[in-house]
């Protein structure tokens, strides 16, 4: 008789040792995706705060940003060890959450701050 950790992980094809890790991984990938759809809407309107006239400007800012920002990303991963990249990664990202919540409850209705947030 099998246990149902033993039957999850011939399903996923995994060995004995992998599950745990396995399943870590879908828990932050479901943290990372729950986050990002939480965050969205907020987003949304902060786009569509100065007008959705301006919305393709800020798609094409958010273009030029990225095409910027990924080598960058890129470089930094080929280069730092993962163990210090991961929490350079997430604090920078929580720096900046905070940062925003800071300025939205200073400022909530300039429209260059959403517009960056945005971005």
């Amino acid at each position: 008789m099998m246990s149902p950790a033993q039957r999850l992980g011939q399903v996923i094809n995994a060995r004995p040792g992998e599950l745990l890790a396995a399943l870590c991984g879908v828990g932050l990938f479901f943290c990372l995706f729950s986050g990002y759809f939480m965050l969205r809407p907020i987003r949304e309107a902060m786009g569509i705060r100065g007008g959705v006239e301006n919305l393709q400007w800020l798609f094409t800012a958010t273009f030029l940003l990225m095409l910027a920002a990924v080598p960058l990303f890129a470089w930094l991963n080929s280069t730092v060890a993962r163990a210090r990249y991961i929490d350079w990664v997430y604090g920078f990202f929580i720096l900046n959450l905070l940062t925003f919540a800071a300025l939205f409850q200073r400022s909530a209705d300039d429209i260059w701050v959403a517009r960056v947030f945005y971005v």
